[in-house]
């Protein structure tokens, strides 16, 4: 196995699509996937992961995709990160805050299962 990758998604037809595509396309890796910032973030391991792909906002979570990259980061500042969201760079009002937490890989949904192995293999070899 390559190792772990930690997904925080709050959308279950997301999750769904995404965790087979990557299961599909990348059976070496380990996939945790969690809907909820909160439950993320207790379940999140210093070391344990090669990357994170994190939802920039989650319905109804009063925990967002800045606060849980904050805390990881500070957790594990090596790590990777992919942010995936439906808007495009420069639409959000998040923008400075992404901005703050460089360096992030942004992804627009729907994201391609090509692009998204790619960028994933892409960001996991540098480790």
């Amino acid at each position: 196995m390559a190792g772990s990758i930690f997904v925080v998604e709050d959308d279950l037809s997301q999750i769904n699509s995404l965790y087979k595509m990557l299961e599909l396309y990348m059976p070496e890796y380990h996939f945790e996937i969690y809907q909820s910032g909160k439950k993320a973030l207790t379940n999140f391991k210093e070391g344990k992961y090669v990357l994170a792909i994190i939802d920039l906002l989650l319905k109804g979570s009063r925990i967002q995709g800045p606060d849980i990259i904050k805390k990881i980061r500070k957790l594990d500042s090596s790590i990777e990160i992919i942010v995936v969201t439906g808007m495009e760079y420069g639409a959000s009002p998040l923008d400075k805050t992404y901005d703050e937490l460089q360096p992030i890989t942004w992804k627009k949904k729907p994201i391609k299962a090509s692009v998204l192995e790619y960028t994933i293999r892409q960001l996991t070899s540098k480790s």
